[in-house]
């Protein structure tokens, strides 16, 4: 996208995206917004590659934060995390205060963040970064195969 925010299909037909992603990618006539321009008094602003939302006195209105939508594009769980990857097995890794944990579909976080970096679940089990090591979790946050490199 233009925007330079990225919707993941995910299993079960979920899709993780920026909050603003159909705000800011112009799913309407208008076409997509630039940085600078205005859109119902907002205005789209980057800064270290990600996108957000101020108004004219340059307070920010949309912070750029990761939410889901389902399916219908109604959103599902409110834009909260600073990245967000794909739903698998009911859990989805997201990125809070630089720290990866996992959601479930209700938005609970159910892993508390505290891996370096988390991809999604394969069956039972997910990798998951601990300093410059690989590892598992499982389903309830336990590693399962402790992180070596």
């Amino acid at each position: 996208m233009a925007s330079g925010v990225h919707a993941i299909e995910v299993p079960m037909r979920w899709l993780a995206v920026a909050a603003l992603a159909l705000f800011a990618c112009g799913c309407g006539r208008q076409g997509p917004l630039r940085e600078g321009q205005q859109r119902s008094g907002l205005y789209l602003v980057r800064q270290n590659g990600r996108s957000g939302f101020v108004d004219a006195n340059g307070r920010v209105k949309i912070a750029p934060q990761f939410g889901f939508v389902d399916p219908s594009g109604k959103l599902a769980i409110n834009p909260q995390f600073d990245a967000a990857g794909d739903f698998s097995n009911g859990r989805a890794p997201v990125r809070v205060g630089g720290r990866w944990g996992y959601i479930d579909k209700s938005g609970k976080m159910v892993i508390e963040p505290r891996f370096d970096d988390a991809r999604p679940f394969s069956l039972d089990a997910a990798p998951v970064e601990v300093g410059a090591a690989w590892g598992y979790v499982n389903r309830s946050g336990k590693l399962v195969w402790n992180p070596s490199a």
